[in-house]
């Protein structure tokens, strides 16, 4: 069976049995990161930095977001389009900062460029054992 084994700030996909190994991915933010033993999951932090208040329709927009996942039997991805300055990492920061808060939901923060395949293979091997 497939476990997420923590050992400081990096959580990798491990197949035997530890102390460190965990069953279930803790509600937090990660990175992908990919080393010389493939792919594996960086602690970043338990929440992304937002400000004490916020402005516009962010609030509203995140709402969306969440009642959008809670509707549906699946995870899915948004893509947040528009120019610079728009508000897309604000929006980003509090969608995921609820999630973890309000869902118990980790969130993978996936930047840079991996081979699309193999990455899609590791998040599915995650996702399975969530």
């Amino acid at each position: 069976m497939t476990k997420f084994a923590y050992q400081g700030d990096t959580v990798s996909l491990v197949d035997f049995d530890t102390n460190a190994i965990q069953s279930k991915l803790h509600p937090a933010v990660y990175s992908v990161g990919l080393g010389m033993a493939g792919f594996y999951l960086k602690v970043r932090g338990a929440k992304l930095k937002t400000p004490a208040t916020l402005y516009g329709s962010v609030t509203n927009r995140a709402e969306k977001v969440l009642n959008s996942y809670k509707d549906t039997n699946s995870s899915f991805g948004v893509l947040l389009s528009g120019a610079k300055g728009a508000g897309k990492t604000m929006l980003s920061n509090v969608v995921a900062n609820r999630a973890i808060e309000e869902l118990g939901l980790p969130v993978v923060m996936v930047e840079g460029h991996f081979p699309t395949n193999a990455l899609c293979n590791f998040i599915e091997i995650g996702r399975a054992s969530c």
